[in-house]
């Protein structure tokens, strides 16, 4: 296997995605035992059950897909980790079948990439890029697509 050009393991977007779906299971499950009985809301104990029932809602329900980028020298390949093995996704785009790409910036370290490929679907990923990290990725990008173009 070749060596890979860069590493991107966003951990920014990573975190997000984990505080993302404690809110909800967290939302959720207040709400699934708020139906069953009386809470008392003031009561420390409730709240630890709240809270260990969204942990067990985010493990199992809802898995949680860690985003690491890699770029090789003629393709770009993410990997969704999960928990479990079975929920891993592995998936790339070659260079030459991106014709288009654009980068919204969201926030100081977060970024919204779209890559249009050629068979006319789109990749969008969220990603948490430093601005070195950005500008070595998008020069990459600016070097593999017009080249493939010209």
């Amino acid at each position: 296997m070749e060596k890979p050009l860069n590493e991107y393991k966003n951990r920014l977007r990573n975190i997000i995605v984990i505080l993302y779906w404690i809110l909800i299971s967290i939302g959720f499950f207040s709400l699934m035992i708020s139906f069953f009985k009386e809470i008392n809301y003031n009561s420390l104990g409730n709240f630890i059950v709240i809270v260990i029932f969204s942990w067990i809602a985010m493990f199992f329900l809802w898995p949680i897909k860690r985003l690491k980028v890699t770029v090789y020298i003629d393709a770009i390949v993410f990997y969704e980790k999960g928990w479990h093995p079975q929920i891993e996704k592995e998936y790339g785009v070659a260079f030459e079948n991106i014709y288009e790409f654009k980068v919204k910036n969201i926030t100081d370290g977060l970024n919204w990439i779209v890559l249009k490929r050629c068979n006319g679907k789109t990749i969008r990923k969220l990603f948490s890029f430093s601005e070195n990290e950005l500008s070595g990725f998008l020069n990459i990008l600016h070097e593999k697509v017009n080249t493939t173009i010209s």
